[in-house]
Parts: C-alpha cells; structure tokens; sequence
C-alpha cells in the first residue's frame, strides 16, 4: 500500500529583526492539499496583478499583501518537495 506523501516543516516571511521566519507551513499537510493552495494562491495574486496593472491601481499596501502571499506559495511548494 501506498503511503500519502505529505509537506515538512517551511519557515517563510523572514523579517531582518527576527530569526526565522514569522510564518510557518506545519509537517504532515498532505501535500496534495498543500499544492492546491499553493495554485490558488498564485494564480488570485497573478489575476489582481493583471486587473491592477491595466487599470492603474496597485497601492503599496495591495503589493504588500502580494508579496506575502506569493511567499506563502513558495513556502507551500517547498514544503510538498516541489520546485518554487
């Protein structure tokens, strides 16, 4: 039988004042979960990157939560054992 492959441990949203990182992906997710998220992360930030680029509207704040976002992604395709 076999055995379900599932994420290690990731820390991510490393900040220079703090060792490690804020965040972590936590071991034993299954790493299909882990992936779905993963895209659907992705592909929400690369949609409201298109809307906001052709209208104009991204705010420093909206990049912000972006970049976390995208953070999150690689954290979670890093820790299912897949290329970020």
């Amino acid at each position: 039988m076999a055995t379900k492959s599932v994420t290690k441990t990731v820390e991510f949203d490393h900040a220079p004042a703090y060792p490690g990182g804020l965040m972590q992906v936590n071991a034993g997710i299954d790493t299909c979960h882990s992936l779905g998220l993963a895209s659907v992360l992705v592909c929400f930030v690369q949609q409201r990157l298109v809307e906001g680029v052709s209208q104009g509207e991204i705010v420093g704040d909206e990049a912000y939560v972006h970049a976390f976002l995208l953070d999150a992604a690689k954290a979670l395709y890093k820790a299912s054992g897949a290329e970020a």
